[in-house]
């Protein structure tokens, strides 16, 4: 690396000035992509001008119907916020994706927006919140909305002296839901393949106000607005949510890559908007809780409910009933299970297949009773996959492995990835 200077800003004016005053400066909060930028060679600045110190901008304020955070909050400071976790859990949830605990720690909500990472967790949530940026130069402050501060794969409409001094998010109320998912390569520190952010209001088994985000699916985090018109109003049955959530697939122009294929991150996010929208229409059963410990927040899935068509074509838990229902649920190792074990040493698990297998069964889905301690292997074993070569397993939403044990009433999602995967 070359040498440069740093300039220690105070304040975000202090910042601006610095900016204002050396063409080649660049602003250094948490440092976690800039860094690395500056490492490769692809990042040459004259001047570093460090935020870390300026309080001004990593205040998190309450403004009554919205939450403001500053730019240089870390991602640690907004999941572990009780007033972000409470008013905008979305947002909560999306930071807490993020990398590490030791990434979470150092960058900032203002690095992940700069970036513009098509694949940025924390902009699939601000772009579902309708979140606004406040953005600080030296005439001054001005304000855009979130999807359009980004306009390309690092790209952002911020000029050179200018500086993010805050997001603006709207805050919950009692009639919101949420949901956001994503599958990565591995269980953590990995970038997503796709991302599924969404919030609506939810009255009477109906949502309104659907707000859908797609992650890692297009030159920048995008709007699902055909998924969401197609969604309003729909009556809750698994057929009906499946042929909306296929509009979900009409906002992405993916591309193929070493992390998964066009067409399996279309596959990918057809199912992980399916997924959401049921979490929605469902919040006792499918909204995460977020709980602290000492070393980080850690997310504990509330009852991931295994759903089955009944009659009269309406979502219903599988295998609930009156001594045991799926609300007792032993969360304590982060998974589902019924409490007292399996019945009879055999478990009942609900399967989903998307994609090239969903013919395997009819309307895509089956009920299947296995041996108490099967693996994820042990149930692809026991389907008629044939010799396709890789198939992607999500338990309970969760990305699983051949060596993940099942439980009784797990919710399976099944993928095949067309040239490429996870």
């Amino acid at each position: 690396m070359r040498t440069f200077k740093t300039v220690w800003a105070r304040s975000g004016p202090e910042a601006v000035a610095a900016l204002a005053a050396d063409s080649g400066a660049m602003i250094l909060a948490g440092g976690t992509d800039l860094v690395v930028k500056m490492k490769e060679g692809r990042a040459v600045p004259n001047t570093l001008v460090n935020i870390e110190g300026a309080s001004d901008l990593s205040c998190i304020e309450d403004l009554g119907d919205q939450i403001r955070v500053g730019a240089a909050c870390t991602h640690h400071a907004i999941t572990s916020s009780t007033l972000i976790r409470t008013k905008a859990p979305l947002l909560a949830e999306a930071c807490l994706s993020i990398g590490s605990p030791q990434i979470r720690n150092r960058g900032t909500i203002g690095g992940n927006l700069c970036t513009a990472s098509p694949a940025g967790d924390a902009i699939a949530a601000l772009v579902a919140l309708e979140a606004i940026v406040e953005i600080l130069g030296p005439g001054g402050v001005r304000e855009i909305a979130v999807s359009e501060f980004l306009v390309g794969p690092g790209r952002t409409t911020l000029a050179g002296d200018e500086i993010v001094r805050a997001v603006r998010v709207p805050v919950d109320t009692g009639e919101h839901v949420w949901g956001f998912r994503k599958l990565g390569q591995r269980r953590a520190m990995s970038i997503s393949i796709a991302s599924v952010a969404a919030r609506a209001r939810l009255c009477q088994g109906v949502l309104s106000d659907l707000r859908v985000s797609l992650g890692s699916v297009a030159p920048t985090v995008v709007r699902a607005y055909e998924l969401e018109r197609e969604t309003l109003g729909v009556e809750s049955t698994p057929d009906a949510l499946a042929a909306a959530c296929r509009k979900a697939r009409n906002a992405a122009c993916p591309i193929s890559d070493i992390r998964g294929s066009r067409e399996y991150r279309l596959a990918v996010v057809e199912a992980l908007s399916y997924q959401v929208i049921v979490g929605m229409l469902r919040p006792d059963q499918f909204r995460p809780t977020l709980q602290v410990d000492d070393r980080d927040l850690e997310t504990r899935g509330v009852a991931q409910a295994s759903w089955r068509e009944q009659s009269g074509q309406t979502l219903q838990p599988a295998g609930s009933c009156d001594a045991c229902p799926v609300g007792s649920l032993d969360l304590s190792d982060g998974r589902r299970g019924q409490l007292g074990g399996p019945r009879g040493g055999t478990i009942r698990v609900s399967i989903e297949f998307f994609g090239d297998l969903r013919p395997l069964a009819p309307g895509g889905r089956l009920d299947r009773e296995l041996p108490a301690g099967s693996t994820a292997a042990d149930l692809l074993g026991s389907l008629p996959i044939g010799d396709r070569s890789y198939v992607v397993v999500l338990v309970n939403m969760r990305r699983a492995f051949d060596d993940t044990v099942l439980a009784d009433g797990d919710s399976i999602s099944l993928m095949n990835p067309v040239g490429g995967g996870a």
